[in-house]
């Protein structure tokens, strides 16, 4: 909305006014560029979109933020679930998923904080893209990737010069230490 306020006012000097009027959320400005002596001068009121406010109205939905797992992390387990937070005023989510490090492997749209990509691959990285979506339309989130740990896991112990396969809580019982290598060739000989 925007009008045209004419008022009397006796300016001196050349000078800027503005004046947020905070109760009624108008926005009040005008310009005066020669002196005026009880003159009319022109003044435009905006009022400006009210957002924020619990509705989603005209505005975007911001991106999600807060992935789980957080952005570039290693090691994760091949059943790890991915999880996010609503950045603000999304209604629901466009999933997107896969090895391809610009997903465009669409898996959906949801009104949950979370999706479950099944059963994972070893040795490899993900990159995933949460899309937030309202009435007014789609915010396109950030790539996000994680990479899922090594097929390979030992438990095994040194127990002296000898390599058991022990789990690290059986080892350090027997007062060995945990070692996260095979026994053959034995990597007990310090």
């Amino acid at each position: 909305m925007k009008c045209i306020l004419r008022c009397k006012f006796s300016i001196r000097y050349s000078a800027l006014l503005c004046l947020i009027l905070s109760t009624s959320l108008f926005l009040v400005c005008g310009f005066a560029t020669q002196a005026f002596a009880e003159e009319e001068f022109p003044w435009e009121i905006y009022t400006p979109a009210i957002t924020g406010m619990g509705k989603t109205g005209n505005s975007l939905p911001s991106k999600p933020i807060n992935p789980v797992p957080a952005d570039g992390a290693g090691d994760q387990a091949t059943n790890a679930k991915c999880s996010w937070e609503n950045g603000g005023l999304a209604s629901s989510y466009d999933v997107y998923f896969g090895t391809n490090p610009t997903p465009s492997d669409f898996k959906g749209n949801q009104k949950e904080t979370n999706y479950d990509p099944g059963t994972l691959l070893n040795d490899t990285t993900y990159y995933w893209r949460i899309d937030a979506v309202n009435a007014a339309g789609k915010k396109t989130g950030d790539v996000w990737e994680f990479s899922t740990g090594s097929t390979v896991v030992y438990q095994n112990c040194c127990l002296g010069r000898v390599c058991a396969p022990l789990s690290a809580r059986n080892c350090q019982q027997a007062g060995g230490i945990p070692i996260n290598a095979p026994c053959q060739p034995n990597p007990c000989n310090f």
